[in-house]
């Protein structure tokens, strides 16, 4: 067996399952539901900088899907994210 092999490994085949379509974000169904139905949902993420990284995520997402109504707000480890009212 070659002494490098770049940090592969034997598997027994590629495995099946749900594959990301590119375009698409895990947050989609998340970002649709506050759009049209509203709500303010939160998640504690624990640490600053995952929150910091998920807020910046979610306006990514929310701004190349053009969405309008909806915000996403950092607070210490919390994020929230809410429907803009008026």
């Amino acid at each position: 067996m070659a002494r490098n092999m770049m940090g592969f490994k034997k598997v027994d085949g590629i495995p099946t399952g749900i594959v990301h379509r590119k375009g698409h974000s895990i947050y989609d169904p998340l970002i649709s539901e506050v759009a049209t139905h509203g709500g303010t949902y939160v998640l504690d993420t624990k640490d600053v900088k995952r929150a910091h990284s998920l807020t910046n995520t979610l306006r990514q997402v929310i701004k190349k899907g053009e969405i309008e109504n909806v915000r996403v707000v950092q607070r210490y480890t919390e994020v929230y994210i809410q429907r803009k009212e008026g």
